[in-house]
């Protein structure tokens, strides 16, 4: 379950829309599969500086319309948690984009 999270979260990070791989989730899989989606947002903003993959995976889901709307809540939760090397003041702009304030 966790290697095939891992793999579907590459393909996300590498560009396909997360609503390609949300239907498949569900109950324990869907944990899990937004668990591997965090670690591998954070060391790519870590290691990138770039809110962009995140942002597109936010877009994708206001796209998905209100089907989608609840994973929203897990990875709303997640944002506080994100640091860049933009510093504190870039960081907390982008943070409130992705909340939409």
């Amino acid at each position: 379950m966790q290697a095939e999270a891992q793999k579907d979260v590459k393909m996300i990070l590498d560009g396909i829309s997360i609503l390609e791989y949300l239907p498949d989730y569900s109950g324990l899989e869907a944990m899990v599969f937004l668990e591997e989606l965090e670690k591998a947002l954070k060391a790519d903003l870590s290691s990138s500086g770039d809110f962009g993959k995140i942002e597109k995976i936010f877009n994708d889901l206001d796209r998905g319309g209100k089907k989608f709307g609840g994973i929203k809540i897990p990875l709303l939760r997640f944002i506080p948690q994100l640091e860049s090397v933009a510093g504190v003041s870039g960081d907390v702009t982008k943070k409130m984009v992705l909340r939409g304030i």
